[in-house]
């Protein structure tokens, strides 16, 4: 009886791979902080250098962004239109779980139900909610009831399947 063995492995200078150690947390600040400062130079040539003739587009480099920033956050208008934004942000995405979470865990759940409604799944999560925004707007009105019903949209389909692959993954035992 004959014992097959593979050979050792032998370690030669050839094999051997040099790997760059990982810069330091100071350095790799440094560097994005350097790359940043260098967007905004590029960003201030390009809009008020180059462009400084055009009297639009002179107008977008970084100090009148600022200038302009500033100017809105001392807006008490501006600080109302963000607590709205987040409020409609908020409330879709949690109806998108509220939705999401049920239909994923049946889904992932029940193989059957999964595979009756793949077509339609598919065919629902493949339709922009931008197509949607129509038809929002006709049954919901111009108001927040719109712009959270397509949050909502937007967010079900990937909890949706997010879920259903979660549970699918669960070890049943």
């Amino acid at each position: 009886m004959s014992v097959l063995t593979s050979p050792s492995p032998v370690s030669t200078s050839a094999q051997r791979t040099v790997t760059n150690p990982a810069p330091s947390p100071l350095v790799r600040i440094g560097v994005r902080l350097l790359v940043i400062l260098a967007a905004v130079v590029l960003w201030w040539v390009i809009a008020e250098v180059v462009f400084a003739a055009n009297p639009v587009v002179s107008k977008m480099g970084p100090g009148s962004t600022v200038l302009g920033l500033a100017q809105l956050l001392a807006d008490p208008a501006f600080l109302d239109a963000i607590a709205v934004s987040l409020y409609r942000l908020l409330a879709g995405l949690g109806i998108g779980v509220m939705i999401g979470v049920p239909l994923g865990v049946l889904f992932g759940s029940r193989a059957l139900v999964e595979e009756a409604t793949d077509p339609l799944v598919q065919l629902l999560r493949m339709t922009s909610p931008l197509a949607w925004a129509p038809l929002a707007l006709v049954l919901l009105g111009t108001g927040s009831a719109a712009v959270i019903a397509l949050i909502a949209l937007a967010a079900v389909w990937p909890i949706v399947l997010g879920v259903a692959a979660g549970v699918r993954a669960l070890d049943p035992g």
